[in-house]
């Protein structure tokens, strides 16, 4: 094997395939990059960890057909310092690599590509794909990541599930939706879809790990992808998101989301405030000073004029604070929630407002961000906590 490449679209391409995240069990093969020159003017690079697999064409020019395995955090190191320009690659006996750039001369030890699994994708039909900007995508899981619970104690949850639904309102309308949720909070987030999905999409959705969609959020941070019209696939087992130039595979989660539509279709609020995102998240982040894990608490006293904010810790002090309200939000209500899982849901929605439902001291909140039509919709439910009565 040999070609020639510029130094940046290579190092473009090796960007691309670093695999964020540890996976559950790590393999010696997700330390090397497979290199595959099998037509005249690109190169495929892949990489996998036995649960996310990844490739990614670049230009190139090939001389002589072939493929190798190289280390490739050495390779991407060994790039990044280079000087600019053209690089020459040769695959020597012994699967040895030989890599000049301008003076300096490299030979970097390989391995053979029979150790390299091959993408579980053979002879599979999708039963359902759409198509929707790679932006709307990862802007939609994003917004939903925080909530993906850490822990392997319970599988459902340490995924995100996605889905498809129609609206309530308009039949017309078909929304893709992710729902994530770490046992006390429940986060979702949903993207109209120009066109309908093709197939049959399983009704109850599927559950993508969360390292697959970390993987999508960082692909589109590349300025190059991320307005790209993206592809994805919905197999049995696994999930195929593919643009021009790149393609990811994740497999699912094996097992069920907790039923979450009856926690979310309740009556009117009973107390119901429009909040300006920002005044309370900077207040809530002044209370971090106040909380802590063994005091995590912090009250909310809603009245027709404000909302009052109050924490108390033995072990450092009292805080109280005031942000006032535009509107009568209804019935006067106390509530307590957790600080920081209050601060997390502000963090990741979007928006200069958010509203804030109530339905007693003991029910779960919703706080709701919406957008345009075509951003979607966000909306957080999160449990109360035991606080003071006064």
């Amino acid at each position: 094997m040999q070609f020639d490449i510029s130094r940046k679209e290579l190092l473009d391409g090796l960007v691309l395939l670093q695999l964020s995240g540890k996976a559950r069990q790590p393999s010696p093969i997700s330390q090397f990059l497979k290199l595959e020159a099998s037509t005249p003017d690109s190169l495929t690079l892949s990489a996998c960890d036995l649960e996310i697999f990844f490739n990614a064409r670049v230009n190139a020019d090939i001389a002589t057909e072939g493929s190798c395995l190289l280390p490739g955090r050495k390779l991407y190191d060994l790039l990044r310092h280079l000087p600019e320009g053209p690089v020459r690659f040769l695959l020597e006996e012994n699967h040895y690599a030989s890599i000049q750039c301008k003076n300096c001369h490299i030979r970097l030890a390989g391995s053979s590509t029979e150790e390299f699994p091959s993408f579980p994708e053979s002879h599979k039909e999708a039963q359902a794909s759409l198509c929707l900007p790679l932006e709307d995508l990862s802007d939609m899981l994003k917004t939903v990541l925080f909530c993906v619970n850490e822990t392997d104690a319970r599988a459902a949850l340490t995924g995100v599930l996605v889905q498809t639904v129609v609206s309530k309102k308009d039949p017309s309308i078909c929304y893709l939706r992710a729902v994530s949720s770490d046992g006390h909070r429940l986060a979702l987030s949903q993207v109209p879809l120009k066109n309908a999905p093709t197939g049959l999409f399983p009704e109850e959705g599927v559950l993508l790990p969360k390292r697959a969609c970390q993987e999508i959020v960082r692909l589109s941070q590349n300025k190059e992808d991320r307005l790209s019209p993206i592809f994805v696939e919905f197999l049995p087992s696994l999930v195929r998101v593919f643009t021009d130039r790149l393609k990811f595979i994740s497999r699912y989660i094996e097992a069920s989301f907790p039923p979450y539509q009856t926690l979310l279709d309740r009556p009117s609020a009973t107390t119901r405030a429009k909040l300006k995102r920002q005044v309370l998240l900077d207040s809530l982040k002044r209370f971090q000073a106040i909380t802590s894990p063994l005091y995590p608490d912090i009250s909310f006293q809603l009245s027709p004029e404000c909302i009052a904010l109050k924490s108390y810790n033995p072990e450092v002090g009292e805080m109280r604070e005031e942000v006032p309200l535009d509107e009568n939000p209804g019935e006067p209500v106390l509530i307590s929630f957790n600080a920081r899982s209050m601060l997390e849901c502000l963090v990741a929605f979007p928006g200069q407002e958010v509203w804030m439902s109530l339905w007693g001291r003991e029910e779960p909140a919703i706080l709701r961000s919406s957008t345009s039509k075509e951003r979607g919709e966000l909306l957080a439910l999160i449990m109360p906590i035991q606080g003071p009565e006064s």
